[in-house]
């Protein structure tokens, strides 16, 4: 693999560097992507918390 990008990095400098820069862009978003998940996950699993914590104080579950 390294071989290969060499050589097109010597013959074909636009498309080694168009190839380096969109996978160090999947990179990226796959890691924004993944924080911003993990935040939506635990803001749910708080939400929960409190609901039940809610629950508890008014002494019992409500009919939905």
């Amino acid at each position: 693999m390294v071989t290969l990008f060499e050589h097109l990095k010597d013959k074909h400098h636009g498309l080694a560097y168009f190839i380096f820069l969109s996978s160090l862009a999947v990179v990226v978003i796959s890691v924004i992507l993944g924080i911003y998940f993990v935040r939506q996950d635990r803001a749910k699993k708080q939400a929960r918390r409190e609901e039940r914590r809610e629950r508890r104080r008014r002494g019992g579950r409500q009919k939905r």
